[in-house]
């Protein structure tokens, strides 16, 4: 874009100016950023979560076979 004494005063990209496009962008690359985080955190804290309740004790086969002191295969 150029004023009346045909100075670049705006750059546009495909029609849309292009300071719009880049905040677009940016807030973009940061939203799948901080969403990729909050899925790690997520993801960890299930894993953990997961392996804390398996060094916990037996697993729930096991600690059924112990309640009803029966004969268990393994």
């Amino acid at each position: 874009m150029y004023d009346n004494q045909m100075h670049v005063i705006a750059l546009r990209w495909f029609g849309v100016p292009l300071a719009n496009f880049t905040a677009v962008q940016n807030h973009t690359l940061i939203s799948l950023l901080l969403w990729g985080l909050v899925g790690i955190a997520i993801g960890l804290a299930l894993a953990l979560r997961s392996s804390s309740a398996s060094r916990a004790g037996w697993s729930s086969a096991a600690a059924r076979c112990a309640r009803q002191r029966s004969n268990c295969r393994w």
